[in-house]
């Protein structure tokens, strides 16, 4: 493993790295950890067969629990001991095994000051501020640091820190407060607990306890308090964004407005839809909301309210009053957040509609006055050379498929304008085909062009159950550019109100859990994976206009048969190269959506190439339009024309027996078999129900009624039977 290659990918993580001597624990530079860095063009510049060494405590973020193996003593099974007593069976944090046996546990830093100790217990140490540890895969001459998982950083349970701050204050506890210096003791004890961060009311409680060791007896408990309340004027390790803090006056400030001046000073933030976000590297960044109450938790904790030293709002509804507080004041309304255009690593790229109807596409610097709550993980790179790109795309899509596909979804770059000029241009897709065709690379492209944020999978199962209930999965549509999904044929993919909204563009409401519901306007593209034909009870005109069936009919493979045409030769560097698809293809492919949307702002979609796959959807899913074609059946051009139902009825249950859908013509006795949809497709036991079917497929149909009578306008070729004659 390439020792230079492992450095960059911690330092792209904020790891802060440096070298080792080749086979050894000790730095290579005097400055060792001191001169620790990120800078990848610097790690470059390293001897290859160095070992690696980084940093630990506030400059890499994460301290270490490093567990030897080693001079009789067993770092392992006192961790062990320690995580039984606690009911503990696992930290899942990430872990490193040492060549001695040990192990290096690593977790998130915390908001004090956290230090290196040796041996605070039995094969136990501490690397943290002021510290470093060998990382993997460095080799020594008894073996290699290995990773032994790949989990992210987690923080230490509370119990970790309290278990390892015992030993020194059982060493403490072996001390007798003597008589002249018990003052001077007991105020030392107080300034170390101030320096870890507590607040006077905690002090003062533990040094209650300190002061029954005084001899020849304690002092008196107001003393003890006034020790105690004496060191809040120190400051304490407790770090809020770079702040060091020290207890504070609230000064008649409400928590919210003290919330907004400490937290919240330094940066740029919104809230949309009672989420927080951070302006960070480009584009606005959710907010973990539970680590964001833990800080207002841990400020309050040093807001002195009153004259008497009160901490008043170290309370739950205060801390909730200072969450409001914040999310009012940063509030941005939910259509700002989608603004034109598309987050890339270096820039914002935006559509620039010129008088002759084309489409200019201009990069713009980063900028908090654009919302953006994305970022594609790769730069446009306008001058790159597209053959590629066209050729991967061709081996997977017939021409029209492929321009329908690519269209719709180049819709996300300003899909408000889309819909202003081509009304009905944009539709949910179903992407048909079976096997590794393409689907899911397409997919892969689509996530990492939206990033998480922007591109949500919420199957039609949901979409479908939202018509009739509350479901919280729907929310992340709120953000959501694109929703793509894998999907069974066995859902019915008609009569969904939501879908069509979105299509639409209606407004929808979302909820999500233990939240106010809210309403959007959707801009979001429909796309669903399906590997046979989907499902439609009808397939209207209006359906129709709502959904495309875009067919995938190869299939790549690592070694394709010559004498299958429509198998194709697999592209391994999709797959094994992912610098070829960051620096390649998600630009070209950025490239080709680029010109596609000038196209479809211009021109629209020609849906046209699909009528044959809606006439086998229809074939396929509804046997009405058999019926009708077998017996030449159409509608009549006036009103007051056709068949009587009866009649009507008479001839389709000949035309079931005809095609063995029917084993009888006694309707309590009817079989249907040998019918490839039957859940959406089932034999229709009555006139009624025959009436209600052609309704839904044939909307404009017309049905007249007599006294003696119904009748459907519907006739057999040119032969016209009139009622009303």
């Amino acid at each position: 493993m390439n020792l230079i290659q492992e450095a960059c990918k911690y330092a792209q993580k904020g790891w802060k790295v440096f070298p080792l001597i080749s086979g050894q624990k000790r730095p290579i530079d005097k400055g060792g950890f001191h001169n620790a860095t990120d800078d990848i063009e610097a790690i470059c510049t390293w001897d290859i067969n160095s070992n690696l060494g980084v940093a630990t405590g506030s400059v890499s973020g994460f301290w270490v629990l490093d567990l030897d193996n080693k001079n009789d003593k067993n770092g392992v099974d006192s961790l062990q001991k320690l995580m039984d007593k606690h009911q503990c069976t696992s930290f899942n944090t990430l872990v490193s095994q040492t060549p001695s046996g040990g192990y290096h546990y690593f977790f998130k830093m915390p908001d004090f000051d956290l230090r290196n100790g040796v041996d605070i217990l039995s094969g136990i140490d501490i690397r943290a501020n002021g510290g470093y540890i060998v990382a993997p895969p460095s080799v020594l001459n008894n073996g290699v640091y290995l990773w032994q998982n790949n989990f992210e950083i987690n923080y230490a349970p509370n119990w970790l820190y309290e278990e390892l701050t015992k030993k020194k204050n059982s060493e403490s506890s072996k001390v007798t407060l003597q008589e002249g210096s018990r003052n001077n003791d007991l105020f030392k004890i107080a300034s170390s607990l101030r320096g870890r961060g507590l607040n006077p009311d905690q002090i003062y409680i533990l040094l209650l306890e300190e002061n029954q060791k005084c001899k020849p007896e304690p002092l008196d408990m107001q003393e003890v308090k006034s020790i105690a309340y004496s060191v809040a004027r120190y400051t304490t390790n407790i770090n809020y964004e770079n702040k060091n803090l020290e207890p504070f006056q609230a000064n008649g400030r409400t928590p919210g407005q003290i919330a907004l001046e400490i937290l919240f000073s330094d940066g740029i933030y919104i809230c949309v839809n009672d989420e927080l976000f951070e302006y960070k590297d480009g584009y606005y960044q959710k907010i973990d909301e539970g680590n964001f109450l833990k800080k207002i938790s841990d400020l309050f904790d040093l807001c002195i309210t009153s004259k008497s030293g009160q901490y008043g709002y170290a309370r739950t509804q205060h801390i909730k009053e200072a969450l409001n507080h914040v999310k009012a004041k940063f509030y941005v309304p939910y259509n700002k957040t989608k603004p034109r255009g598309l987050c890339l690593k270096n820039g914002i790229l935006k559509p620039r509609y010129t008088n002759d109807g084309q489409v200019k596409f201009d990069l713009h610097a980063h900028s908090p006055d654009e919302y953006f709550l994305f970022q594609a993980d790769f730069e446009y790179k306008p001058d790159l050379d597209s053959a590629e790109i066209d050729r991967l795309l061709s081996a997977m899509l017939d021409p029209e498929a492929q321009t329908a596909l690519l269209r719709n979804i180049s819709s996300v770059i300003d899909m408000n304008v889309i819909r202003a000029k081509h009304t009905r241009a944009l539709r949910a897709l179903i992407l048909e085909g079976e096997g590794s065709n393409g689907k899911d690379s397409l997919r892969t492209w689509c996530q990492m062009l939206l990033g998480q944020a922007a591109f949500s999978n919420i199957p039609i199962g949901v979409f479908k159950r939202a018509d009739s209930q509350r479901e919280f999965q729907l929310s992340s549509l709120a953000y959501s550019r694109i929703n793509w999904c894998s999907e069974s044929q066995k859902v019915q993919m008609d009569n969904c109100q939501i879908i069509k909204q979105i299509i639409t563009g209606d407004p929808v409401i979302l909820e999500q859990k233990h939240k106010e519901p809210f309403t959007i306007e959707p801009e979001t593209v429909m796309i669903f994976n399906a590997n046979a034909a989907p499902a439609f009870e009808e397939l209207s005109e209006a359906m129709q206009s709502r959904y495309a069936i875009i067919k995938f009919p190869y299939v790549f493979k690592d070694n394709p048969n010559p004498n299958k045409s429509h198998e194709r030769k697999a592209d391994s560097r999709l797959k094994y190269e992912p610098e070829f698809l960051k620096d390649y293809v998600l630009p070209a492919f950025l490239n080709r959506l680029l010109q596609e949307f000038n196209l479809l702002y211009s021109e629209g979609i020609d849906y046209s190439f699909q009528e044959s796959t809606i006439q086998e959807i229809r074939r396929s899913h509804n046997h009405i339009f058999d019926f009708l074609e077998d017996m030449n059946l159409v509608e009549c051009e006036a009103k007051n024309q056709g068949l009587a139902v009866k009649e009507f009825y008479k001839m389709y249950v000949t035309w079931c027996e005809k095609e063995g859908y029917i084993t009888t013509s006694h309707f309590s006795d009817l079989v249907k078999y040998n019918n490839p949809n039957e859940q959406y497709d089932k034999v229709l036991t009555n006139p009624m129900q025959l009436s209600k079917k052609l309704r839904k497929i044939k909307p404009r149909l017309d049905f007249a009624r007599t006294a003696d009578s119904r009748y459907i306008g519907l006739q057999v070729k040119e032969i016209v039977y009139d009622p009303f004659a």
